[in-house]
């Protein structure tokens, strides 16, 4: 054998288990009958048969064979055709046919696929010449290689050339260069490592051949001994070694510790010298220095964690340590002080391998076997119990018998179980066990079956710990057992049993078992943690703000210190009108106050009704709400025009996120209610899992229940826990315990009915329900027994000190004229300063203001750009309220209502009113009174009403309805009219008429009909009129 006995050689002969009779023929497959190349395999014998290749050769070579012609009409055929021979032959052939004129692009093409596919390709230009390969590789099937293999004459100086030109950039001619100048080997040698001058060679030859000599083990100064060594950086270093002190002739000393660490990642890190025994042949002879010294190499696994991908964030901190690890030689207490007596313990390198978390150290040992030194460091590393800082677990130590292959690759991750690749024969499980199962306890040993002729055999050996599978991989990779050679990688253990797989393969036990689960951990964990959440939020627990209520404080005393310095210092004489100013700020909100101490009272009482705020859009509930709240700790907010329209993912996440439902998981909703789907479609039942949106609404609303309920709750017990201490004790009137009051909790729904016709109306439903629930105050549903709160418009004084502490600039003489109008509506006050502000006078901003109030009215009022549907009154409806608030501050509700316009219909004002165009004035728990819905829409009634093509226009349509509403009546009076006349004519009622005057009656209501039928014509007549008077203004011909 040769001294490098790879891998590749011993893959090419066939183990002795997989022996069968020799082959004599070329096994043809059946799909090449009809191939013309059968004609051209004379010289040896073929025959058709079973085989996977196109043409089988030997043993373990497959020919695959192909035309370029049928390769350009189906290139797919090459690939399909590799794939299935891929693990079923060593050697693999393919015989391409070059049959066309343009090959270049095709060849390209092939030699990448023959790389991937680890296949040799052979170019044939005719089918005579491919016959000749396939008769040729089954001709020299059983062949050695040393037919092709370069010769060497056994005279001294072939030898010589052969040796020194193994050097890249080293010729012939610089090796005859050599042995003339110098001579023997030995002496090109001893100068070279004495820096002595070679002559007549380049200066890289001469470093290549002080690299060569550096690092040979033994040569004789006057003879050549197995001179083919390789000369390569890596192969030389793997056979340095030490020169002997009493080599002659020139031989000179090499320095003690002459091996070389390997760095790189990917290389095997122990020299082949080391552990295989079929290296010694290459060894070269002569003597050497030391002969006495053993190398050998062990392992200390749980130095490093394992190492678990590439987001493993723990990979900067083990470079780091293992760095620190070697450099300050803490390997050093895992080597035993002392060694059995006569032995010498030599350290070589220290190499850690940090995906699999242990370290290598390679070492000498004089005056003993390797083994005996294994085994004192496993005894110091058991008897000093050294555990690893990073898991606390135990270190052990292992003798390294392979080659280990240290990788880095991100996705070959450790586990317990290894695939075992036999080179060679079979080992039994007997083998592996015996091998294996000093590095820990093994679960299962399964070897590939007979049957299965895929190439090369394995088997899988399953630990019971990670460790000892890392371990047994870093010591065994690549060793020799039994004359096979065994490679070892990591295998993804498989689990016998998987939840998942079960759960898919029985849908109808695992999603009611889901569901259940689901529902336990939502009543157990999920609602008390939601309670809480809604209660602090009740509370404002961790509320930024509350907190920061006393530096606030403190603040404010600070900055009145500052302003009481200024003032003792000159500057006190303020502007007595800014003075006069505020004063009347405060003024402004006085006709508030009454309203807000009431909100405060009703607060502390117990919540038994109901609070309605109720005033025009604009005149501030939310405002007076949240100031009579604003010292009341116990508050909790809905709003609901952020919830109705939306869809229904958005408003389930809106309201969990203001009443703090936490966690909410809204978008399960949509995600069961896809899978609910899903599994319908598929399996034609329907399983059950979407919900409603209803449904998760009133999750939320029954958790706020709970949660102020629960507050409410415990503020009782502890008033009642001191009020039991109080009669315990028999001082009842002992003022040192203060008998707490219950605050009780608020919940304020804003904007209650204020998208009534929106989807998702369905939710005023539920907010009313909440109300009869909860214990606590609540604030604008209507349903019990309500409390009203009306809030009305400043008046024009209070609205004026308003404008003015906002535009001190402004006097109030400018001011007024815009004011007056305007009225006392906050909203409207703040638009005026904001347009002031911009740049207009106040009589401007006025008009601004007045032209898009009249604009509004007539978008909403008169059903202009809007669909008329969605209203309950008509055109001509709302224009009599123009033209009666127009003339009169307020209206009576009864005398508008009456009117023939509005036919005692009250809901179209109802409307209006939702609408914000009017304002219902109530009194004694009825509409008493009507007035603009804004002050501002007193003075765009009579804008409007100013506008005679609108007027013209609303009085023809008045007319027109009028007369149409009349006509109806007056066809309904002769209806009847006619009906009595046909009564009044019958034979039997002139005889009945005498005895019971039915004559008369008839007569007399004939009369009364006729009366009306009269006043209805002259109506008719005078509303005709004003229509032809209108359609004159408007200059209308028909």
């Amino acid at each position: 054998m040769s001294s490098s006995a790879d891998t590749p050689t011993a893959i090419q002969q066939p183990s002795s288990s997989l022996a069968k009779p020799r082959l004599r023929a070329v096994i043809v497959n059946t799909n090449q009958e009809g191939n013309p190349v059968l004609d051209y395999i004379k010289n040896v014998p073929w025959e058709y048969g079973e085989t996977d290749a196109d043409y089988q050769v030997g043993k373990t070579t497959g020919v695959i064979f192909l035309s370029l012609k049928y390769h350009r009409l189906y290139p797919e055929y090459i690939d399909t055709r590799l794939r299935q021979i891929e693990r079923k032959f060593y050697l693999r052939i393919l015989i391409c046919v070059v049959d066309v004129d343009d090959h270049q692009q095709s060849i390209k093409e092939l030699t990448r696929t023959c790389i991937f596919g680890k296949t040799t390709m052979i170019l044939a230009w005719s089918r005579q010449e491919a016959g000749r390969y396939i008769e040729t590789l089954k001709s020299y099937e059983n062949k050695p290689p040393d037919l092709i293999k370069k010769r060497v004459d056994d005279d001294y100086f072939s030898k010589l050339t052969e040796a020194v030109t193994a050097i890249k950039s080293v010729n012939k001619t610089d090796a005859m260069t050599l042995a003339s100048n110098i001579g023997m080997f030995g002496s090109v040698r001893a100068s070279l490592l004495n820096k002595r001058t070679v002559y007549s060679i380049q200066p890289i030859s001469t470093r290549s051949y002080y690299r060569l000599f550096s690092c040979t083990r033994a040569i004789q100064s006057d003879s050549l001994t197995a001179i083919a060594v390789p000369i390569h950086r890596k192969s030389a270093a793997a056979y340095s070694t030490n020169t002997t002190a009493e080599s002659t002739k020139g031989s000179a000393a090499i320095d003690n510790n002459s091996d070389v660490k390997h760095s790189h990642t990917g290389a095997a890190i122990d020299d082949p010298t080391e552990h295989d025994q079929d290296f010694i042949a290459a060894i070269p002879t002569g003597p050497m220095e030391n002969p006495n010294y053993h190398k050998g190499t062990v392992w200390f696994d749980n130095i490093f964690p394992f190492h678990l991908g590439l987001l493993d964030p723990r990979t900067y901190w083990v470079k780091y340590y293992s760095k620190r690890f070697i450099l300050h030689q803490r390997w050093s207490r895992l080597i035993p002080p002392w060694f059995p007596s006569g032995a010498e313990f030599q350290f070589r390198e220290a190499e850690p391998n940090l995906k699999e978390g242990g370290l290598y150290l390679k070492f000498k040992y004089k005056g003993g076997t390797i083994e005996e030194a294994i085994e004192a460091i496993q005894a110091h590393v058991h008897s000093t119990g050294i555990r690893s800082i990073f898991n606390f677990g135990r270190i052990n130590a292992f003798e390294v018998k392979g080659r280990p292959w240290v990788e880095d690759m991100v996705f070959r991750i450790p586990s317990r179980r290894l695939h075992v690749e036999f080179h060679g024969p079979d080992l039994s499980v007997e083998q592996l066990y015996r091998e294996f199962r000093s590095f820990g306890r093994i679960m299962d040993i399964t070897i590939q079956p007979s049957s299965i002729k895929d190439l090369p055999r394995f088997a899988s050996v399953e630990f019971v710990n990670k460790r000892s599978a890392t371990s047994a991989r870093n010591c065994i990779h690549g060793e020799l057992i039994d004359g096979t050679r065994v490679h070892i990688g990591y295998e993804k253990v498989k689990s016998s049993f998987s939840f998942w797989n079960w759960a898919i393969s029985n849908l109808r036990i695992s999603i009611p078992i889901l569901l259940a689960v689901t529902a336990a951990l939502s009543y157990i964990v999920f609602d008390p943690l939601r309670v809480f959440s809604i209660v602090s939020k009740l509370t404002d627990r961790f509320s930024f703000e509350k907190y920061t209520e006393t530096a606030g404080a403190m603040w404010n005393g600070a900055q009145s210190s500052i302003s009481a310095l200024i003032s003792a210092t000159g500057y006190s004489s303020m502007d007595r009108s800014k003075i006069k100013n505020v004063r009347s700020t405060n003024q402004g909100w006085d006709e508030r106050e009454t309203e807000a101490k009431r909100l405060e009272l009703h607060y502390k009482q117990a919540p038994e009704t109901l609070v309605i705020v109720h005033g025009p859009k604009g005149s501030g509930k939310s405002e007076l709400v949240r100031k009579s709240l604003e010292h009341h700790k116990k508050k909790l907010f809905i709003h609901c025009e952020d919830l109705v329209g939306q869809p229904e993912y958005v408003l389930i996440t809106r309201l969990a996120s203001q009443v703090n439902f936490f966690p909410s998981f809204g978008f399960m909703s949509q995600i069961t209610t896809f899978m609910d789907a899903i599994i319908t479609a598929t399996t034609g039942a329907k399983a059950g899992l979407g919900t409603t949106k209803e449904t998760e609404i009133r999750k939320i609303l029954d958790c706020v229940t709970k949660a102020v309920t629960d507050l409410t709750l415990d503020q009782r017990e502890a008033r009642q826990k001191v009020l039991d201490e109080l009669v315990d004790k028999n001082d009842e009137y002992n003022h040192s315990l203060s008998v707490p009051e219950i605050e009780y909790p608020v919940i304020v729904i804003d904007g209650f009915l204020g998208k009534e016709n929106a989807r998702g109306h369905f939710l005023y439903d539920m907010m009313a329900e909440l109300t009869f629930n909860c214990y606590s105050q609540t604030l604008v549903i209507p349903t019990k027994s309500v409390e009203t709160f009306i809030l009305n418009d400043a008046t024009p004084e209070t609205a004026l000190a308003y404008v003015h502490r906002r535009l001190p600039e402004l006097d109030t003489k400018s001011l007024w004229p815009s004011i007056e109008p305007l009225g006392g509506r906050l909203h409207d006050l703040d638009l005026l300063i904001q347009k002031i502000h911009a740049g207009l006078t106040p009589t401007d901003a006025f008009d601004d203001i007045l032209h898009r109030s009249v604009t509004e009215l007539r978008k909403i009022g008169l059903n202009e750009e809007a669909d008329k549907s969605k209203h309950e009154w008509n055109d001509v409806q709302f224009w009599k309220i123009v033209q009666m608030l127009s003339k009169f501050d307020e209206v009576p509700f009864d005398h508008l209502v009456m009117h023939p316009i509005f036919k005692g219909d009250t809901q179209a004002l109802s409307q209006m009113e939702r609408n914000g165009l009017i304002t219902l004035i109530h009194s004694h728990g009825r509409p008493y009174t009507i007035r603009p819905g804004k002050p501002i829409y007193r003075s765009a009634f009579t804008l409007m009403t100013q506008d005679t093509r609108l007027v013209s226009t609303m009085g023809i349509l008045t007319a027109k309805q009028l007369i149409s509403d009349e006509e109806k009546k007056v066809r309904v009076m002769e209806e009847e009219m006619c009906q009595l006349g046909l009564l009044q004519a019958h034979d039997g009622i002139s005889t009945a008429s005498f005895w019971t005057g039915g004559s008369n009656h008839i007569q007399s209501r004939m009369d009364y009909l006729a009366s009306k039928l009269g006043d209805s014509a002259k109506k008719i007549s005078n509303w005709n009129n004003e229509e032809a008077r209108y359609r004159k203004e408007l200059k209308l011909i028909e």
